[in-house]
């Protein structure tokens, strides 16, 4: 499993922390969203970074609607990534 948090230390055997989102969204079938919604979070998966997504993946946004820029993201469903 990859880990991107900044602000936290996984320290885990099982989960590799990764320092940077971008390098994370290639290597991914699933990416799952767990943030609160602060300045820095906010549409933390903009157009950049679902390009980076590998043709598949899934995107699930367990945490605000506003991490994910939508209105962006929909332009790519058609590209081979399904959000949830």
């Amino acid at each position: 499993m990859l880990v991107y948090d900044p602000f936290a230390d996984i320290g885990s055997d099982d989960v590799e922390q990764v320092t940077e989102l971008n390098g994370l969204l290639n290597q991914v079938h699933v990416v799952s969203l767990h943030a609160r919604e602060t300045a820095e979070t906010r549409s933390i998966l903009g157009a950049a970074q679902i390009a980076r997504l590998r043709r598949g993946a899934v995107v699930v946004n367990c945490a605000r609607g506003s991490l994910m820029d939508t209105t962006l993201s929909a332009k790519h469903y058609g590209q081979g990534f399904t959000a949830i």
